[in-house]
């Protein structure tokens, strides 16, 4: 049986449209739950044969590279994957024709901690640095003297 896409207005996969992966969805019953709710489609039970693409989930839900170490030379391999594979816990978020705040293009990507607190340490000596810089120059204008010559 062929498959059955069961996002509405998607154009995926279609003889007019680009040429994508789908997915099936998952066999564990919550987030099976959860996509058929995200879906919004009233009375949908999935079938074994629904799908949804790949333009339904988040770049950060996909998996489009595996890597593997050769534990004989310590060398790290990290290839190209020829269909993308989905996060275990991704739930499509990107539906066609529905209101803005239920679907969102909008991706937030979220800084790694590292980054994060490299960008306050770097913040927090450029503040320093000029904090610095004017006492210094407030110091240096008390230690000035000046003199007065009176003839």
């Amino acid at each position: 049986m062929v498959n059955k896409f069961c996002v509405p207005g998607c154009t995926g996969n279609y003889r007019t449209g680009k040429k994508i992966s789908v997915f099936r969805f998952p066999k564990d019953a919550e987030l099976r739950k959860k996509w058929t709710h995200d879906i919004r489609l009233q009375n949908f039970t999935p079938s074994e044969h629904s799908v949804v693409c790949q333009e339904h989930f988040s770049q950060s839900d996909l998996i489009l590279q595996s890597t593997a170490v050769d534990w004989k030379t310590g060398r790290t391999s990290t290839l190209p994957l020829e269909k993308p594979r989905l996060k275990e816990n991704a739930v499509p978020c990107f539906l066609p024709n529905c209101p803005s705040y239920l679907s969102s293009r909008q991706e937030v990507q979220q800084e790694p901690p590292s980054q994060r607190r490299q960008w306050l340490e770097a913040d927090a000596l450029s503040k320093a640095v000029s904090e610095s810089i004017e006492t210094v120059s407030a110091q240096r204008e008390n230690d000035s003297f000046k003199i007065v010559v009176n003839f």
